[in-house]
């Protein structure tokens, strides 16, 4: 089955979903529509967010995030927060792009909060506030790979709670993998595979 290829990220997410702790009726931002900004879409939704905006540069993801759920839709952080009129409870950052991130940390509201999900190159850096983490009361939070989230992340995509089919969007045989590299790396998909057996 070909969504078991999910079942990795997928628990990674759920491990995220754990950290992040979200409450029912919290406004959310993704920035990233990629395979894991929209599972965390799918599952902040599940959770009971009452809306999730996702931003991304990609128009094709961004068409996938807005079919999975999600209440609007932006290329630009800052479009994301005017559209909202006010700041996110919470927000998510699925790039590990470092401006990005920056631009997500202006996007929480007083009391909000903040999770780093996407993996940035470990000499990278933004730049923060000390006085606006503490005056606005702004929890930074980490997420890292999986713990103890396989179980759930199994039953979930057994169940159907969680849809694959709008993310698996390419497959390939062995004797394509530079196609699908050219694939992945364009942003013409989502989720690209190569099977051992064809596409």
């Amino acid at each position: 089955m070909q969504a078991g290829a999910l079942v990795e990220p997928l628990s990674c997410a759920v491990h995220g979903i754990h950290r992040l702790a979200p409450e029912p009726g919290e406004s959310m931002l993704i920035t990233g529509a990629g395979t894991m900004g929209l599972l965390l879409l799918q599952l902040l939704l599940r959770s009971g967010a009452a809306s999730v905006s996702v931003v991304d540069r990609n128009e094709r993801r961004l068409a996938v995030a807005r079919s999975l759920g999600a209440a609007d839709v932006h290329t630009d952080v800052a479009d994301a927060v005017s559209a909202h009129a006010e700041r996110f409870d919470a927000v998510i950052d699925a790039t590990g792009v470092p401006e990005v991130v920056q631009q997500g940390l202006g996007a929480v509201r007083r009391g909000g909060r903040l999770m780093i999900f996407g993996v940035a190159p470990e000499d990278a850096r933004v730049s923060i506030s000390p006085f606006s983490i503490y005056n606005d009361e702004v929890t930074v939070i980490g997420s890292m790979a999986v713990l103890y989230t396989f179980a759930p992340a199994l039953e979930l995509l057994r169940s159907g709670a969680v849809q694959t089919e709008p993310l698996l969007t390419h497959t390939f045989g062995l004797d394509e993998f530079e196609a699908a590299l050219e694939a992945m790396q364009a942003g013409t998909g989502i989720k690209v595979q190569v099977l051992p057996n064809g596409g």
